[in-house]
Order: C-alpha cells, then sequence, then structure tokens
C-alpha cells in the first residue's frame, strides 16, 4: 500500500483492521437490487414522497378542512415545504405519525409491509455482508435498516 491514508483493496481494509471488525452500514445497503439501476427498498426521501402525495390525492376532493391539509400535503411533495419532508429523519416521521394515529400498530404494519423481505429477496451488498460475518472476518454487524434482509 502506498498512502497509509488509502485503502486500495479489501486485503489492505483486513490488514489494517486486524482481520476482526464490525459493520456499521446504513439503509443505503438495501437501496439497489442484483442490478445497479433495480430500486430494491426505497429510501425514507421515497417514501414520504409517496405518503404525502398518497394523503393529498385521497383528502382533495372531501370538506374544506380534509382540502387544506392536502394543499399541506402537496406542499410537502413537491412545494415550498418539500425541504422540510427532506430533512425530516425517518425515526421523527413515525413518531410523529404514532402520535396522530394514537398508536404504533398502524405504524408497525406499515413498516412490515413495506420492508419484509422474503427469502431471496436481498442484494449484493446483503450476500458479501452474510459472507464477512459467516467466515468470522466481521464479528458484527450494526444497522439503520428497517428491513429483514441482512437477517435471513
Amino acid at each position: 500500500m502506498n498512502d497509509p491514508e488509502r485503502l486500495e483493496s479489501f486485503d489492505d481494509l483486513c490488514v489494517e483492521l486486524e482481520d476482526s471488525f464490525v459493520i456499521f452500514c446504513g439503509s443505503a445497503v438495501s437501496r439497489y437490487g442484483p442490478r445497479d439501476d433495480q430500486i430494491f427498498l426505497p429510501l425514507v426521501t421515497d417514501i414520504t414522497e409517496r405518503f404525502f402525495s398518497k394523503l393529498a390525492m385521497l383528502l382533495r376532493r372531501d370538506n374544506y378542512h380534509a382540502r387544506t391539509i392536502a394543499g399541506y400535503a402537496n406542499a410537502l411533495v413537491a412545494g415550498k415545504y418539500q425541504s422540510v419532508r427532506n430533512t425530516i429523519k425517518f425515526e421523527r416521521f413515525l413518531g410523529q405519525l404514532e402520535e396522530l394515529l394514537g398508536s404504533e400498530a398502524p405504524v408497525s404494519s406499515f413498516l412490515e409491509a413495506l420492508f419484509s423481505c422474503e427469502e431471496g429477496q436481498f442484494t449484493h451488498n446483503h450476500s458479501a455482508i452474510a459472507s464477512l460475518l459467516s467466515t468470522g472476518r466481521a464479528v458484527a454487524c450494526l444497522t439503520t435498516n428497517f428491513d429483514n434482509a441482512l437477517e435471513i
């Protein structure tokens, strides 16, 4: 390795980490499918955009109060409040949704329906992490993911 600040191969990484390390990964580990252009699981901004788009569509023909909420939902999708939607943490969004609905059961069902993976439904990233864990090169994997693809 020429530059001590730059790792150029997996073997360099293993030498630097002394062959034992913990993997920390975010939701992007589940973003792409077997092909790089195939979206596997949506990112938070995709989910909130669809959520508020659907909410606006459902409320736009109701009473004045509902139409007003639909207007705000549309502004969160592509209007002056879009930056608020794009910067809110998903956990905060879920917490506010639970508070509004008065229960965590609908939100749990929402997450399960959205992120539950079945056998064989995982990406190359999941396969690589599983290989590193099963061979003992990595001792653990900590993730912010909501999906269960790393477990299956």
